[in-house]
């Protein structure tokens, strides 16, 4: 056991919470893995009322979400299998991998449950802790992976109220915008992806999320200037998203032409990006129904 004193400082690391990217948590084997929980639990039982409770319960719950997340891939790939199966035609394999499958997801949901459980409590009992904030932002993402939507805006909305001041409040401003942005509550969605865009390391995400914001209003040049600032932030990724969403938008505005998008363009991109970037517009307006000017960016783009 005197390994797990090793855990009670720090339960929760934000690498495990964070919304995006995605990562694989999955550090241990399931033996492991299974041991480690199984000495948690004992330790809780043993800890309540101390001061060592709320790092074991929030270790506990890490490692549940870890738990759960790898049964759903592990669900994931015997479906997979299953599927395989049954194109060969082996029905008892395909049932097999299928069983299989649908345990690793019940499982999967019991841990999902089980690690709610557990970060609710955290939250609740331990209001001034430094890791509520974390132990808030995982809980909002667990309650969305359930389907349980109002639980996790609960969550999110008591990050921002009571520890807006913490760099996670930067977090729970994304999940929100996302959140919004799904519903189609645009507007709504601009003013979190601002506040989310206050932190350096959500600046050119949130810009470009917001440009989508105002392409769907049709708000055609407040989206250009955004995926013109977003294809100018540094990230490639991003910045080659932006630039190919640039040029649909610019499609898409009215009384636009290729050659008021070759003077935009031509500051903003490399020469060979440039050529591209007219080729993919040309397409957009051969799509629009615009062979005029599809003839013209195609042209431009020689």
């Amino acid at each position: 056991m005197r390994w797990l004193l090793g855990l009670l400082s720090a339960w929760l690391c934000l690498s495990c919470v964070t919304p995006t990217p995605a990562e694989d948590p999955v550090a241990h084997d399931d033996d492991a893995r299974s041991a480690e929980h199984d000495d948690l639990e004992k330790l809780l039982s043993l800890s309540r009322g101390t001061p060592d409770e709320p790092a074991i319960l929030g270790r506990l719950a890490s490692l549940e979400e870890q738990q759960a997340r790898l049964a759903q891939r592990q669900a994931q790939e015997r479906a997979v299998l299953a599927a395989e199966a049954s194109q060969r035609g082996s029905a008892p394999v395909h049932d097999a991998q299928q069983a299989e499958a649908k345990r690793l997801e019940l499982e999967a949901e019991s841990l999902r449950r089980s690690a709610i459980t557990r970060l609710d409590a955290f939250a609740n009992r331990w209001p001034a802790s430094k890791e509520t904030p974390k132990a808030l932002l995982l809980l909002a993402e667990l309650q969305r992976e359930q389907h349980d939507d109002a639980a996790a805006d609960a969550a999110l909305d008591t990050l921002v109220r009571n520890y807006g001041t913490t760099p996670l409040a930067a977090d729970a401003h994304l999940a929100r915008a996302e959140r919004l942005f799904e519903k189609a509550e645009l507007e709504a969605a601009i003013a979190e992806y601002d506040l989310a865009a206050k932190a350096d390391r959500f600046l050119a995400y949130a810009t470009y999320k917001r440009a989508w914001c105002e392409l769907n209003l049709s708000r055609f040049q407040p989206a250009l200037d955004d995926f013109a600032r977003a294809m100018g932030m540094g990230d490639s990724k991003i910045a080659n998203e932006a630039a190919k969403d640039w040029v649909r938008a610019w499609a898409m505005a009215p009384g636009s032409t290729a050659q008021g998008a070759k003077d935009a363009l031509t500051p903003k991109t490399t020469p060979a990006g440039l050529k591209k970037l007219l080729a993919r517009l040309a397409a957009a307006y051969r799509e629009l129904g615009r062979p005029d000017e599809s003839a013209a960016a195609d042209a431009l783009a020689r």
